[in-house]
C-alpha cells in the first residue's frame, strides 16, 4: 500500500518541473522595449550621395568666395595704409619745383632699367644737384627721387614696388656720382599721380600713359632761421 502513494506523489512532483516559468514583465523592461519599436518604425530620410556632393561643392564654393573677400578687403586695406604712408611723410615735397632744375627721366611699360635716350637727362640732373645739394653757406639741401608708374597693370600694390624700383636705380647713379647717400630720399608713389598735361590726368590706353612711366627730381633746401 506505501508503494502505490509514494508513486502517484512522485508523477505530480514531475510534472510540477516541467511546466515552464512565466517572464518578467516589469514595468521597466516593457517601456525600454516600446521605445525600440517606436525608434524603428520612425522613418528618418539620409542623404544620398548625390545631395551629399551637391551640398559639399555649395559649401566649398561659399568658402572660396569668404577667402577671395577677405583677401580683397586686406589687399584695399594694405593700399591705403600705403598710400597714406607716402602722404603723410613727403606732403612738404611742392609740387611747383618738381620741374623747376630737373629732366623727367621716362621708362619703358613694366621697366625700371635707365633707357639709352634717357641718359643724357639722367647727367645732367646729378650735375644739377650736386651744385644744389651744397649752398654756399654748408647748408645741405635733400634730393628726392620720386619715381611714377602707369595704371595699365590694375595692381595698386606692383605699381608701388615698380615706381620705387625706378627711383631706386636713378638715385643709385646719384650715388655712385659722387652725392651722399644721407642727402637723398626715394620714395615710390605708384599710379596716384599721374602726369599733368593742360590741367588733365593722363589716362587712356598703355602709349597714352607713357608720361606716367617717370622719375622726378625734387630739391628741398634747408629752413634758414
Amino acid at each position: 500500500m506505501k508503494r502505490l502513494y509514494i508513486l502517484p506523489l512522485a508523477m505530480v512532483l514531475v510534472l510540477a518541473g516541467c511546466v515552464p516559468k512565466k517572464k518578467k514583465t516589469g514595468p521597466g523592461i516593457s517601456e525600454k522595449k516600446a521605445k525600440k519599436e517606436k525608434l524603428a518604425m520612425v522613418d528618418i530620410p539620409v542623404a544620398d550621395d548625390a545631395v551629399r556632393s551637391f551640398f559639399d561643392e555649395e559649401i566649398g564654393e561659399f568658402a572660396v568666395l569668404d577667402d577671395i573677400d577677405a583677401n580683397q578687403a586686406k589687399t584695399a586695406s594694405n593700399d591705403s595704409l600705403i598710400s597714406q604712408e607716402y602722404e603723410d611723410e613727403f606732403a612738404w615735397v611742392e609740387e611747383e619745383e618738381a620741374n623747376k632744375d630737373f629732366d623727367i627721366v621716362y621708362f619703358d611699360f613694366d621697366k625700371y632699367d635707365i633707357r639709352s635716350d634717357q641718359e643724357d637727362s639722367l647727367k645732367d640732373n646729378i650735375k644739377r644737384a650736386k651744385d644744389l645739394v651744397h649752398d654756399e653757406k654748408g647748408h645741405k639741401s635733400t634730393v628726392i627721387v620720386e619715381g611714377h608708374s602707369c595704371s595699365i597693370t590694375n595692381s595698386r600694390i606692383y605699381n608701388f614696388a615698380l615706381s620705387e624700383d625706378r627711383a631706386r636705380i636713378v638715385a643709385d647713379k646719384f650715388i655712385a656720382a659722387g652725392i651722399p647717400k644721407e642727402n637723398i630720399k626715394v620714395v615710390g608713389r605708384g599710379e596716384e599721380y599721374p602726369a599733368i598735361v593742360d590741367g588733365k590726368p593722363i589716362k587712356g590706353s598703355r602709349e597714352e600713359q607713357w608720361l606716367n612711366r617717370r622719375v622726378v627730381i625734387h630739391i628741398v633746401q634747408p629752413s634758414h632761421c
